[in-house]
């Protein structure tokens, strides 16, 4: 009987398995590589000399309290490249303070800033500017209360971002099992929340709704119903209309700027940067190319993580799994 040969990936091994000729329903999908990919130096330079919808970050920045709000080391991605990126923009404006914040949500900053934190130390050296740096606690950061979201979740937002004037995000984004999308908002919220909030905000998982692919920023409005991605996008704009004035929270919109990216092999297969809501239409739509697909009903499914980091714990191969059966 002739048959039929796949290979995948599962922890630092490929499995090879074998079937009968036709017995699978389709080609095996795997993300699709985008056209165009460029280093991140090369691909982060060019996004920020023509940003969307904002100023660029230099305009932004001259003179101002910055702060850079950065992803942790729980997912892979050019974290450090980013912020070097970011961090050269803003040295370039002659800043009157610069912080950068890792966004650890409720993870643990001793573990998910333990390389990222001396790297920073070492970009800072790099550019000669006093960085201070800050693993956010959500149980031990001073965090101030700037109100309720919507959906009645209490927005209690790390001290050092709401100091601020300019906001800088930048991230890496993808498919997210709960949040539909690992996007910009996440920076905030769990990012750099309180856990009281991040408890409330993760709630909304359990919703019917919030499922993967989903956004309410999405361009396709039957995708756009996702109760915890749109608590996450309420809460940092409400954090943006708020800045901390010695002891006192005055409302007060700041200026904010995002970069945002997808890498593959360590190449940027697509970057923008600019005015975060602009961004994250445009996110969905690259995330999506890079990653979507339609597929026909099957009794069997089988699945790889795709090897380190996403086969290296349960955890992340039970997202894996979420993300592939619950229309990610």
């Amino acid at each position: 009987m002739e048959r039929t040969t796949v290979t995948l990936i599962y922890g630092p091994n490929r499995k090879t398995l074998t079937f009968p000729k036709d017995f699978l329903a389709g080609e095996p999908i795997a993300p699709r590589v985008l056209a165009g990919g460029k280093p991140p130096a090369e691909a982060f330079a060019e996004a920020l000399a023509n940003p969307d919808g904002t100023p660029t970050l230099r305009e932004l920045a001259a003179g101002r309290r910055v702060a850079i709000v950065s992803a942790d080391e729980f997912r892979a991605g050019l974290q450090k490249e980013i912020i070097d990126a970011l961090l050269g923009e803003v040295v370039a404006a002659k800043p009157e303070s610069v912080s950068l914040l890792f966004a650890t949500g409720s993870h643990n900053p001793a573990i998910y800033t333990r390389n990222l934190a001396p790297a920073a130390e070492e970009l800072a050296r790099r550019h000669g500017v006093n960085l201070r740096i800050h693993g956010h606690d959500c149980d031990k950061s001073p965090h101030r209360e700037v109100g309720t979201s919507p959906m009645g979740s209490p927005v209690l937002i790390d001290e050092l971002l709401l100091a601020a004037d300019v906001r800088v995000y930048g991230h890496e984004s993808k498919h997210h099992y709960m949040c539909g999308y690992s996007n910009i908002d996440k920076l905030v919220l769990p990012g750099v929340a309180a856990r009281r909030s991040i408890e409330a905000n993760h709630k909304r998982a359990l919703d019917p709704d919030s499922r993967g692919g989903r956004a309410c920023y999405h361009p396709d409005p039957k995708r756009r119903s996702k109760p915890f991605a749109e608590d996450a996008h309420d809460a940092r704009l409400l954090s943006e209309r708020f800045r901390l004035e010695g002891d006192k929270l005055v409302e007060s919109p700041v200026a904010t700027f995002g970069l945002d990216m997808i890498s593959e092999g360590g190449k940027v297969q697509w970057c923008a940067a600019g005015k975060p809501e602009n961004l994250q239409r445009r996110m969905a739509v690259a995330v999506d190319e890079a990653g979507g697909f339609e597929v026909d009903r099957a009794k069997y499914v089988v699945l790889s993580p795709g090897g380190p980091p996403a086969s290296q714990t349960l955890y992340s191969v039970q997202n894996c799994f979420d993300m592939a059966l619950l229309g990610a």
